[in-house]
């Protein structure tokens, strides 16, 4: 029983440091307001849910919905995921909320919300142009049970996207 016990607590151990390594691995904290002066608005992007958090009570629409409602509330402009990247002038705000569940215990969680925008290279004015993250949150890691899925995952993203609405008002104070 006991070597059961110990086997659980080093893969939770090993999940838990993979989603560090995803968090430390990626662009970490981006916070540069002046990247959203003039943003005309947003498209929301909800990163696939997987199909062990959707059984847990997450889903994708819940996300958009709290996402979209929190935006609009700050009456930032929000378009349909099809044009966000397509129009000039808007970004797309993606939500990641990774999960992990080992065989045993508590799920493990990660939360991203970046801003994407098109860019252009400074030095080559003919240069294509690139998606690349102008605003990041930094990320969130943690764990929580099954039942209590739902309401702190959009907890953490509503925090961060409310981390991203203060920078945005702040860039764009008329």
């Amino acid at each position: 029983m006991e070597n059961k016990r110990i086997s659980a607590a080093i893969i939770l151990l090993c999940s838990c440091w993979g989603f560090v390594s995803i968090s430390l691995a990626g662009e970490g904290t981006t916070r540069d307001k002046g990247s959203l002066r003039g943003l005309k608005g947003i498209a929301v992007l909800i990163e696939p849910i997987s199909p062990a958090a959707e059984k847990a009570g997450l889903s994708e629409t819940q996300l958009q919905t709290a996402v979209e409602r929190r935006l609009r509330r700050a009456r930032i402009p929000i378009l349909p995921e099809s044009e966000g990247s397509a129009v000039p002038g808007i970004g797309d705000l993606c939500i990641r909320a990774t999960t992990l569940k080992p065989f045993i215990g508590d799920y493990s969680f990660y939360i991203e919300v970046k801003l994407n925008q098109t860019v252009r290279l400074e030095r080559d004015e003919f240069a294509s142009e690139y998606t690349a993250t102008t605003w990041n949150s930094g990320g969130y890691l943690g764990t929580i049970r099954a039942g209590q899925m739902s309401g702190k995952v959009q907890e953490v993203v509503g925090n961060q996207v409310d981390e991203f609405i203060n920078d945005y008002l702040a860039a764009n104070r008329m």
